[in-house]
């Protein structure tokens, strides 16, 4: 699967496109700014988002080409992300650290068992809202 993934982000065109996920865009303003996670953030279209609305944002992702992507758009528009190259599955999370996590398209690869596993350590991971 990651081989697939680092063939399609490897050529030049943006595979997701540029603009951040519609659903995003719409649920943002009800999110108080602090530190995102986007998990699966591919070539970065949401990071790039988040980081112009403010939000301090680490992107991670197992293919590196996407993240390649990601770092090049974040130099163009002289923006700030933090990347890693890291499968979700052995991502060191840190309690109360986040106050969005975000996964469009990343998780839909994992098996059932795996995404509620990362469900519950997600409920941690966020700040809680005053």
């Amino acid at each position: 699967m990651k081989f697939m993934w680092n063939k399609i982000y490897k050529k030049r065109k943006f595979y997701w496109g540029l603009k951040p996920d519609p659903l995003l865009v719409k649920y943002l303003s009800r999110i108080p700014k602090g530190k995102a996670l986007d998990i699966g953030a591919g070539e970065g279209r949401n990071s790039v988002f988040l980081v112009k609305e403010g939000f301090e944002v680490e992107a991670i992702d197992i293919v590196k080409e996407g993240l390649k992507k990601c770092e090049k758009l974040t130099k163009k528009y002289k923006l700030s992300i933090t990347t890693r190259i890291i499968d979700v599955r052995k991502f060191k999370f840190k309690p109360q650290t986040y106050s969005l996590i975000i996964s469009v398209a990343g998780i839909d690869f994992l098996k059932h068992s795996e995404i509620k596993k990362l469900q519950i350590k997600s409920k941690v991971l966020l700040k809680k809202m005053e």
